[in-house]
């Protein structure tokens, strides 16, 4: 379960969303606070599941895109709402990017990283083939707005 946050961790996320990379020592003079202190913060955040991931954002998407391969989205629905189940047996798969259990038609929603159309297609395939997968829906993620 995670943590309440207090507004130090709010500031410190909020300097971390706009550049992940920015110095600890950088942050602790925003802050007000010791280096130790915002490091001590960004290990109990990573470690409560608070800050899930860092992340890079290239200049030139399209470019970097066909070099590194393209994000696709697979929505599934399952039997009985079985999504633990089926996270339990792709979690440790190097392409998947996010899940997400959500309401409604669908009951899980997967972003992965795919090479290619044949990629994604394997991907597509093995999900298929899951005992609680009773269907799933494929989308290519064109461009990302934010």
């Amino acid at each position: 379960m995670r943590e309440k946050i207090n507004e130090k961790d709010r500031q410190l996320i909020s300097l971390l969303k706009q550049n992940s990379r920015r110095p600890v020592s950088e942050i602790a003079a925003i802050l007000g606070v010791s280096r130790q202190t915002v490091q001590k913060r960004i290990d109990r955040l990573v470690d409560s599941g608070t800050i899930q991931s860092f992340t890079i954002e290239v200049s030139d998407p399209e470019e970097a895109a066909s070099s590194v391969g393209a994000k696709v989205m697979f929505t599934l629905s399952l039997r009985q709402s079985t999504c633990a189940n089926v996270y339990a047996s792709i979690r440790a798969w190097d392409e998947l990017l996010r899940c997400w259990s959500i309401s409604g038609e669908r009951d899980m929603i997967l972003i992965v990283d795919s090479v290619g159309v044949e990629d994604a297609e394997r991907v597509r395939a093995k999900l298929a083939r899951h005992p609680d997968v009773v269907s799933v829906q494929t989308s290519h993620i064109l461009k990302t707005w934010k």
